[in-house]
C-alpha cells in the first residue's frame, strides 16, 4: 500500500513539474528526506526523488556537466560521518576521517569540492584534499572562473567567525567583525559573496561585491546563496525566519510561514530557489512554490539544465 501511495505522489510531482518547468528539460535538486537519524540523501530530477544512500545521509550540492549528474554531501554520523561524492548515483568517499562536504563545482574534467576536514577548511580537486587553513575554519562554497578557484567560508577567531574568501588558496577576510560567508559567485572581474555580519544570534544578511558590503536587511537575517545574471544580482536566504529573495537589493518574501531559502539558480528569465517551508523541501520558480515531498525533508541546492 505504501508503495502505491508513494508512486501516486511521484506521478503527481512529475505531472506538476511538466507544467511547472515548461521549456526546461531538467531541474535538479539536492537535499534529503526523513528525520535524523534516518535522513536519506536525495536527488530530485523534475520532482521525482532518487534516494542516494540507505543510511543516515544528506546531499548539499548538485552540479550537472555533460551527461553527468554529480552531488556532494555526507554519509554517516558523528565520527563515522564521511564526505561523499556521487556521480550518476555511484558514491565515492572523499576521506576516511570525519569530514563534511558542502559545495560542488565542475570545470571541464575537473571536480572541485568545498568542505572541512578535521575542522579545517578544505578544497578537494579530483578527490585530492588541500587544507586551506591551520586553524578552525569551514569552506561552504566553491566557484571556478578561468584558472582561479574561489571558496567562501568562515575562519573561527576566539568565540566568533570571520567571513573569509580564499582565492587560489590565499585567504582574505571580508569583515573585521563577527561575520559569515556562505556563497561565492564570480561574474567578469567582480566577485560576489553572500553571508551575514554580526554574531550568529543577531545576524544581518550581507552581500559583498569585491569586498564592499551591502546590508540587505536590518532585522535578523542571513544570505545563503548568490547568483549573477547579466546586470541582475540575486541573493536568497531568510529574514525573520521567512524565506527571502533579494533582486538587486530589493526583498521579496517567498513564504509567510516558517521557511528558509538555501540556493538560487537563474536560467533565462526564470529564477529557481530551493529551501523548505515548515518541514517540507520546496522549490520556488519565479516566486511560486512547489512542494517536493510530503514528509520531513530539505532542499539544499538547485541546478537547471535547459533543453537543447
Amino acid at each position: 500500500m505504501k508503495k502505491k501511495i508513494f508512486f501516486g505522489f511521484a506521478l503527481l510531482l512529475s505531472i506538476a513539474f511538466s507544467a511547472f518547468t515548461q521549456q526546461y528539460d531538467q531541474v535538479y535538486v539536492a537535499g534529503y528526506v526523513g528525520e535524523w537519524p534516518n535522513r536519506r540523501a536525495t536527488l530530485w530530477m523534475n520532482g521525482i526523488p532518487q534516494t542516494l544512500s540507505n543510511t543516515e545521509s544528506w546531499a548539499t550540492s548538485v552540479y550537472v556537466s555533460g551527461g553527468d549528474v554529480c552531488l556532494v554531501g555526507s554519509v554517516g554520523q558523528g565520527q563515522n560521518q564521511r564526505a561523499t561524492f556521487w556521480k550518476n548515483g555511484v558514491a565515492q568517499i572523499l576521506s576516511d576521517t570525519a569530514v563534511s562536504a558542502w559545495s560542488l563545482y565542475m570545470s571541464g574534467v575537473d571536480v572541485y569540492v568545498a568542505g572541512a576536514q578535521s575542522e579545517r577548511a578544505t578544497l578537494w580537486k579530483n578527490g585530492a584534499p588541500q587544507a586551506l587553513s591551520n586553524i578552525e575554519s569551514y569552506a561552504w562554497s566553491v566557484y571556478v572562473a578561468g584558472n582561479d578557484v574561489y571558496l567562501a567560508g568562515v575562519t573561527i577567531q576566539g568565540d566568533n567567525g570571520i567571513a573569509t574568501l580564499w582565492k587560489n588558496g590565499v585567504p582574505q577576510t571580508m569583515n573585521n567583525t563577527p561575520s559569515w560567508a556562505n556563497s561565492v559567485y564570480v561574474f567578469g572581474s567582480d566577485v560576489y559573496v553572500a553571508g551575514f555580519v554580526g554574531e550568529e544570534e543577531n545576524p544581518r544578511a550581507t552581500l559583498w561585491k569585491n569586498r564592499v558590503p551591502q546590508t540587505l536587511s536590518n532585522t535578523e537575517s542571513e544570505a545563503n546563496s548568490v547568483y549573477v545574471s547579466g546586470s541582475d544580482v540575486f541573493v536568497v536566504g531568510n529574514d525573520s525566519s521567512k524565506a527571502m529573495l533579494w533582486k538587486n537589493g530589493v526583498p521579496q518574501t517567498l513564504s509567510d510561514t516558517y521557511s528558509r531559502a538555501n540556493s538560487v539558480f537563474v536560467s533565462g528569465s526564470d529564477v529557481y530557489v530551493t529551501g523548505y517551508v515548515g518541514s517540507r523541501a520546496t522549490l520556488w520558480k519565479n516566486g511560486i512554490a512547489q512542494t517536493l515531498s510530503d514528509i520531513d525533508s530539505r532542499a539544499n541546492s538547485v541546478f537547471v539544465r535547459q533543453m537543447q
